[in-house]
């Protein structure tokens, strides 16, 4: 076995990694752009303005779930699964690849400076069809280490990594998925209970447990005049949901809990994530963002 060529270290979130790739003149027949070693994969990186995306999933991939890449090139678009690039695992008759994967983005589809995408994996819905669930995307800005290639990644609205590569040939390792579910984990759903005191409307809510599609009224606690609640009946640890006053951005609620003291302003209300044991939910709402002063 060849002697492992990189080591790996801590990915601050934000950070830019850089690592070099070495090529190898043993190629892998299946997979030309990749060296059949053992330990890690080694890509020539495209000369065609395509772009290479190697990532080892450690988390649980679920069979028959493809993984695929979601991102700018599409439009961040999930409602045509088809279209999507699906990242294809190495030829095991090679070696052992230990859940290495690869995607390449073809040069129409490229962007030639850099790429927002993330992998997702699929997952069913009641009817059987093949959906991107966000539920199944890879986990934390933490839990990414970039083995080579020019890359950056960074904390999502809800515990979700951003991902920008840069280089036309990326290696990187994802050590889960998000709030580590994954499509084939039995999920026992859960009630939850969310209370919002809120004087300035009647705030709507609105998440995974109704498609995000409407803004749903929540009801007036009976004998209070500014707490109102809904029932999100068995949903899952990990599904999201906002609070606003019946729109995006400037409609979106701010939480009294979203105040910076030291820069005296309101941050933007993320997605409130469910977890578990937490089932009763209490939030104060100060106002939308049009009613406060935002932080930059």
């Amino acid at each position: 076995m060849k002697t492992l060529k990189y080591f790996m270290g801590a990915l601050l979130v934000g950070a830019v990694v850089f690592a070099g790739c070495k090529k190898d003149d043993k190629k892998n027949p299946e997979n030309p752009n990749i060296t059949p070693e053992e330990a890690m994969p080694e890509p020539d990186a495209p000369t065609d303005g395509s772009r290479l995306i190697v990532v080892q999933f450690n988390g649980v991939v679920c069979e028959g779930h493809d993984i695929v890449l979601v991102g700018a090139y599409n439009g961040w678009a999930t409602d045509n699964v088809e279209a999507l690039l699906k990242f294809k695992p190495y030829d095991l008759e090679e070696g052992d690849w230990n859940n290495w994967y690869y995607v390449t983005v073809p040069t129409d589809l490229n962007n030639a400076d850099s790429l927002d995408a993330k992998p997702v994996q699929l997952s069913q819905n009641e009817a059987g069809e093949w959906i991107v669930d966000w539920s199944y995307q890879t986990g934390d800005a933490a839990s990414w280490t970039f083995v080579s290639g020019k890359a950056a990644v960074t904390g999502g609205f809800a515990g979700e990594a951003d991902l920008r590569w840069y280089d036309a040939a990326c290696v990187a390792k994802s050590a889960g998925w998000k709030m580590g579910n994954y499509p084939c984990k039995v999920v026992v759903p859960e009630d939850y209970v969310v209370n919002v005191k809120c004087e300035a409307f009647v705030p709507k809510i609105i998440g995974d447990f109704n498609g995000w599609g409407e803004h749903v009224e929540m009801t007036l606690v009976e004998g209070s005049t500014n707490t109102y609640t809904y029932k999100l009946e068995q949903q899952a640890e990990g599904k999201q949901f906002k609070i606003t006053n019946g729109g995006w951005d400037a409609d979106e609620a701010i939480l009294k809990s979203d105040y910076n003291a030291d820069s005296e302003c309101y941050n933007k209300q993320g997605n409130y994530v469910l977890e578990a044991g937490k089932n009763t939910i209490e939030l104060e709402v100060v106002g939308t963002q049009a009613d406060v002063t935002l932080c930059e």
